[in-house]
């Protein structure tokens, strides 16, 4: 069993105009759940080395443009790929039995930006209601828009479509989780989440939707779309086959509570957390089923794996000798 849990780490606010720089962490009583089976997973589990992507944007943000869950999953499905890189819609696409073809693809995220007078700050997609109906209109809008820059859009979800073109070929996106409730200006720099091209294109949707009337059709939502983001843009290695890779739980339960800044609500999120997905951990690893788990935050990721519980790891457990949860989250 292999489970990658992201923003395993407290929230807290973001300074206002926060640069993009590790979101600080809440260190409240009320952002310390009670994980049992999370804790007797780290007595137990022995952890592993893991050696996070670097990239020039790291360097000079502070960030990489993949979060560390994201390197990681990378990482377990065999993808040697460069930061921000990471091929996910094509993925998608291929874990769903369809072929992505040679051509690359990317996810295309409708979405909010607040424009203020000294930053540009943007809404996380999945919370600004954006139905069903209106995102099938906006793509109606936006897709021929698109197709003459060679963009093909293809709706997947409300929130989130598909894109398809040689233009997203090589192109290296920040990850949606890295910009949510950030400023942009760094990470829509030229060279970077898709370079120029990309900026061009958000500037030029910009201007079509503040005068379209699709913005103010009955039924939108209460943050209209007024931008875009890609994110997972990348070709399927000819060599990948999902077939072949393993099948990996990805724990993302934590993220709205993480990106509201809600601590109380990442607390209740973990218990829930304990209670599913590290309880299921926890009954494979004591069935003698070998288990990877990946704690991962803002910079860093902690792996911990092993198979069988044995009289050592329960020696451990008794004489609490492994890391807490506690200890492990105030790392990531």
């Amino acid at each position: 069993m292999d489970c990658i849990v992201s923003f395993a780490s407290p929230p807290n606010a973001p300074a206002e105009g926060a640069t993009p720089s590790p979101r600080p962490r809440g260190t409240e009583a009320g952002a310390r759940p009670h994980t049992p089976h999370l804790k007797a997973l780290l007595c137990t589990l022995r952890e592993q080395a893991w050696t996070p992507l670097t990239s020039d944007f790291e360097a000079a943000a502070g960030l990489s443009l993949s979060t560390p869950a994201e390197q990681v999953r990378a990482q377990w499905l065999g993808l040697n790929v460069n930061d921000g890189q990471q091929p996910w819609a094509a993925i998608e696409l291929a874990q769903a039995g369809e072929d992505p073809g040679s051509q690359a693809w990317a996810y295309f995220h409708p979405c909010h930006w607040h424009i203020a007078h000294d930053h540009v700050r943007m809404h996380d997609p999945d919370a600004i209601g954006l139905s069903d109906a209106h995102s099938r209109a906006l793509l109606e809008v936006l897709g021929p828009f698109l197709a003459e820059d060679g963009i093909e859009l293809r709706y997947l979800r409300p929130s989130c479509w598909l894109a398809r073109g040689d233009a997203l070929e090589g192109v290296a996106c920040a990850s949606l989780d890295r910009v949510v409730g950030r400023r942009l200006e760094a990470w829509m720099q030229t060279g970077r989440s898709g370079g120029g091209a990309t900026r061009r294109l958000q500037q030029e949707v910009q201007m079509l939707l503040y005068t379209h009337p699709v913005s103010d059709a009955p039924g939108g939502p209460e943050r209209p779309v007024n931008s875009f983001w890609l994110s997972g843009a990348g070709r399927l290695p000819a060599a990948w086959s999902p077939k072949a890779a393993p099948t990996l739980q990805a724990a993302d339960g934590l993220r709205a509570p993480s990106l509201e800044a809600d601590a109380q609500g990442w607390a209740k999120a973990w218990g829930a957390m304990d209670a599913g997905p590290m309880a299921n951990a926890w009954s494979a690893l004591q069935a003698g089923e070998p288990v990877r788990l990946a704690l991962c935050g803002e910079t860093r990721a902690r792996v911990f794996a092993g198979q069988s519980p044995g009289w050592g790891a329960s020696l451990r457990r008794a004489l609490g000798l492994g890391p807490t949860p506690s200890a492990v989250w105030d790392t990531l």
